[in-house]
């Protein structure tokens, strides 16, 4: 294996990323040597305390971190270098390879368009031949919306929340990512709805061998679907683990925290799994 190549099973590493943002003359680092990693058809959480960073940590993958921006570090995917600025990487990457879904799905939507033009506009940058949207009407269907192409013919504002949440999926999955970034896509949403989310989750990574990064502030959810949980704290990741070894035998000091704050013990990860 080269230098800096990735091995066969990762589709994603991330070594000793530093990003900061300027204010004024001072220069403040927001996130401090984080590593990570993601290995094909993974679901991988990521979970920690509101502005630890999670949500920067996301954009800086599919570098769209402005008005921070990247103090040094290394970002893989699949063994293509996208963290250095001559790269012309984001460009071609972006959506192809790696794909954000952000929460607030309402706000994500243009209210004065069908959403028949928004899955256009999605299929407008893709390839001649994949700008069907048979293509979208079979994905729809695939996440659970019913009558797909009448569906279209109406407004954000007549679709529901959790409908919303999956139409934003289905953009994202319109190109075929290899890694799908979902961030807090379930924080809006009632806890039946979140769940029916998550399991969504496990079956497109069956079906589509996708890739997730699970951002979540909800260690049961985490727990339920993913295969690993990084933990994220003060802008940086301080413990990786799988969910059994995490939760069983937390090693550092916030994780220990925030799984006892959680509720969950050991012996009852056989009901949430």
């Amino acid at each position: 294996m080269n230098h800096g190549e990735l091995p066969d099973r990762e589709i994603l590493r991330v070594s000793r990323l530093r990003v900061a943002i300027r204010e004024k003359s001072e220069e403040i680092v927001l996130l401090r040597d984080v590593n990570f990693s993601l290995a094909r058809g993974e679901i991988h959480g990521l979970v920690g305390e509101s502005g630890c960073g999670k949500s920067l940590f996301a954009r800086t993958l599919v570098r769209l971190e402005a008005p921070a921006y990247i103090l040094s570090g290394s970002i893989l995917v699949d063994n293509r270098e996208v963290a250095h600025p001559a790269s012309s990487a984001p460009v071609s990457f972006r959506g192809k390879k790696i794909s954000l879904v952000l929460q607030h799905p309402s706000t994500a939507m243009d209210p004065v368009f069908t959403m028949a033009n928004q899955f256009k506009d999605a299929l407008s940058i893709l390839p001649g031949p994949e700008r069907s949207m048979n293509r979208v009407y079979s994905l729809l269907e695939k996440v659970g919306i019913p009558s797909p192409a009448s569906r279209c013919r109406q407004y954000p504002h007549e679709w529901s929340l959790g409908m919303l949440q999956r139409a934003q999926l289905v953009m994202a999955l319109l190109s075929d990512p290899q890694i799908l970034i979902l961030d807090e896509v379930t924080s809006s949403l009632d806890p039946t709805m979140a769940l029916q989310i998550v399991e969504l989750v496990s079956q497109l990574r069956q079906e589509h061998h996708t890739a997730f990064i699970l951002i979540t502030h909800d260690l049961a959810m985490a727990a339920h679907v993913c295969d690993r949980i990084s933990v994220m704290h003060q802008g940086t990741i301080v413990e990786t683990r799988g969910v059994e070894d995490l939760f069983r035998q937390p090693e550092h000091p916030y994780t220990a925290d925030i799984v006892s704050n959680s509720g969950i013990k050991g012996e009852d990860l056989c009901l949430i799994r």
